[in-house]
């Protein structure tokens, strides 16, 4: 007998439904309106950012489900530290590879230059306050997504039995991003829809990452800060500093150096039987 409960599964799809709709709804203004996010400014993001959480939380409200598995605890803290160490690497040797086919180079903002000093000197500062203060700022608005795709929807795409649960959930949150990349301002090349392609399987990958630190730990915090150390390394220490002709193709979030380091981290989990062995937990 099956131990899957299709309650769960109902939940799951329920879920994805509600948040896709709403958030669909809300990139189509911001599209329609002003071409997309930076029209809007950082509050926008964040916004987005929070609507898979808002909901996770209403959703558990009416149905009486309870937050008791969102998986609030901080232990073991192992997985804090894994979940913050690998996105870094992640970054470092996406971008470390491009460099090394000169898809890359060394090139600070304007600002800096303008400001005089070492360029490199103000990096590496930057880089030390990003890599702590930046990443801690940056949990502010990944707890808003996590609660939703890690908190609430990966346990119930695992407990309702749906097949590759992880891989659907970054399914999910890649298609999630869609319309910004597709239609708006979030590509990062001249071809939305190939920057749009390989960004799926860059989250795709990611998702499993996320939702093997969620299942594992059995607690929601290490794939938030997973998260957050995603986005400050790629976007605010290399992609500010780092760039290039074929960054957009090769570097970045939705570069082929990015699909490879990730697919790295996915098939040693793999290949030591992390995936098959994970089993939902209890917060």
């Amino acid at each position: 007998m099956s131990d899957h409960d299709p309650a769960r599964r109902r939940q799951a799809l329920r879920f994805i439904a509600l948040v896709l709709a709403v958030s669909f709804a809300l990139e189509g203004y911001m599209i329609l309106s002003a071409g997309g996010l930076r029209a809007f400014g950082g509050h926008a993001a964040m916004v987005l950012m929070w609507v898979p959480g808002v909901l996770s939380l209403i959703v558990r409200l009416l149905g009486r489900e309870g937050i008791g598995d969102v998986g609030w605890r901080l232990r073991p803290l192992a997985y804090l530290g894994w979940s913050y160490l690998i996105p870094m690497l992640c970054a470092v040797a996406t971008y470390g590879l491009a460099w090394a086919v000169g898809a890359v180079a060394f090139d600070p903002p304007a600002r800096v230059l303008e400001a005089g000093g070492s360029p490199v000197r103000l990096w590496l500062v930057a880089t030390g306050i990003n890599s702590v203060v930046g990443v801690l700022f940056a949990s502010s608005a990944s707890l808003g997504e996590e609660l939703g795709w890690r908190g609430y929807l990966v346990p119930r795409l695992v407990q309702g039995g749906v097949p590759a649960p992880l891989a659907v959930s970054g399914v999910v949150w890649g298609v999630w991003h869609l319309p910004m990349i597709l239609f708006g301002d979030y590509a990062t090349s001249e071809l939305p829809w190939l920057s749009g392609l390989q960004f799926m399987v860059v989250v795709t990958l990611a998702g499993v990452f996320f939702g093997w630190l969620r299942l594992a730990s059995g607690s929601v915090w290490p794939a938030v800060l997973a998260h957050s150390a995603h986005n400050v390394w790629y976007q605010g220490v290399c992609d500010l500093w780092l760039n290039g002709r074929w960054e957009r193709f090769l570097a970045g979030e939705q570069g082929v150096f990015s699909m490879l380091a990730y697919g790295v981290v996915v098939l040693v989990l793999w290949r030591g039987g992390q995936l098959r062995r994970c089993k939902e937990k209890p917060a």
